[in-house]
């Protein structure tokens, strides 16, 4: 659905919010701003609660440049999490760890990476990076990707290529009703109960027999179990029985 037709059917047939009027003021209990940021917010936590939007190719998400001593990168603001980060023409991604607070100690060589030495590690070539601490960005929680070892020279331009959880990029303005959402189709009808619990949830005594706020509410709460069920349903791998591997041995 477009945008614009999400707009139709929340306010026409979810919302019953029409107008006969021919000219004058309008009588509708809610503007088309109004009823957009409802449908905004239905989308990003219908994307946060499901972890619904996983992206590995749209580049202003998913690539990143590193720079020669830079240790901290801003992720955009959809960003609420990293799967994973591979830099370009590496076989392995990275490995993930969080930030820890260690005492100087000598530095280990070892072919072993032991992230509780990071701290100590000499500029090089990424080895690791993690994601635990958030700075606040144009009013909001970002993420902050963190990479170690701190680059160096050879690094300075290295592409890093990610795998993000995110919500819609996309606006919810006037100017975007003719764009197509981001959910998949299946839960585009779901989300607008969410939007319709927003609008009505101030104004149930102004609807009469209409179902009010809180069946909206719980009619998005059941979408969402729905979705991460589809969503687990679709990861699931069944384990076949093959000797040697899977948990299986060849001996008794």
């Amino acid at each position: 659905m477009t945008l614009g037709e999400q707009l139709h059917e929340l306010r026409v047939s979810i919302l019953r919010d029409r107008s006969d009027l021919i000219a004058g003021e309008s009588d509708q209990m809610w503007t088309d701003d109004q009823l957009l940021r409802y449908i905004k917010d239905a989308e990003h936590r219908f994307a946060r609660r499901t972890m619904m939007l996983k992206d590995a190719t749209t580049p202003r998400f998913c690539r990143l440049i590193l720079k020669q001593g830079v240790l901290n990168y801003q992720m955009p603001r959809e960003v609420f999490a990293v799967i994973s980060a591979r830099p370009d023409g590496h076989d392995y991604d990275l490995k993930r760890t969080g930030r820890t607070l260690v005492q100087a100690r000598d530095i280990d060589y070892s072919l072993t990476f032991d992230p509780s030495q990071a701290g100590t590690l000499l500029p090089g070539a990424p080895l690791g990076f993690y994601t635990d601490e958030t700075e606040v960005f144009a009013g909001q929680n970002s993420v902050n990707f963190s990479i170690f070892p701190l680059p160096d020279a050879a690094s300075d331009g290295l592409l890093v290529n990610l795998r993000v959880v995110r919500v819609p990029g996309c606006g919810y303005t006037k100017n975007d009703l003719n764009r197509e959402s981001e959910l998949p189709e299946a839960y585009h009808l779901d989300v607008l109960e969410w939007a319709a619990y927003r609008a009505k949830r101030n104004n149930d005594v102004d609807f009469g027999m209409q179902p009010p706020a809180a069946d909206h509410q719980q009619a998005f709460e059941d979408a969402i179990k729905r979705a991460l069920q589809d969503q687990r349903r679709q990861m699931h791998v069944q384990t076949g029985l093959r000797y040697g591997s899977n948990g299986f041995t060849w001996g008794r």
